[in-house]
């Protein structure tokens, strides 16, 4: 299907449900916290500094999830991962799917490119089909790691946010 026929069906559920996390949560998230967080994000410094926003807005939303930096400074790298409090065997892929795409691709926006990305982890197993992974966040990717997380260079973290409202 295409990606337009896509975000229809998305947008449809998260109205039905007046959810934007379509029910894969213990509790709603209401429908207009995204564009809320949006408009909110333009305004803030780098990269960094967005992620603590994010972790802020959600948190005062929902405490089942949260994103987390690590740095690595040996390598000069860092992955942005999203924990989950009650375990990720209990969340379904499709909201691991996407809180990580959508975490790269509006990060992505607001600093004007995107990012490289070195490596991706994923806690469930290897699909059979992994082309829309590999098209939405490249070939490196590996499954059945031990947190979700997108690993990139750490100059990222300083990125200026170039996006305005």
């Amino acid at each position: 299907i295409s990606i337009q026929f896509y975000y229809r069906i998305l947008s449809a559920v998260r109205e039905y449900m007046q959810d934007e996390m379509m029910g894969f949560l213990d509790r709603p998230v209401h429908p207009r916290a995204f564009p809320v967080f949006c408009e909110a994000a333009t305004g803030y410094p780098d990269f960094e500094s967005l992620i603590r926003f994010a972790n802020d807005f959600y948190g005062l939303l929902t405490d089942e999830f949260s994103w987390r930096l690590e740095n690595n400074v040996e390598n000069g790298t860092t992955m942005l991962s999203i924990e989950f409090k009650k375990g990720a065997e209990k969340y379904k892929r499709f909201i691991i799917e996407f809180l990580m795409v959508t975490s790269y691709r509006f990060g992505s926006w607001l600093i004007g490119e995107h990012y490289p990305i070195i490596t991706v982890h994923f806690t469930f197993p290897k699909p059979d089909n992994i082309e829309k992974y590999q098209y939405l966040l490249g070939k490196k990717i590996h499954f059945g790691a031990e947190r979700n997380g997108i690993v990139f260079n750490s100059g990222v973290l300083s990125q200026a946010i170039i996006r305005g409202q």
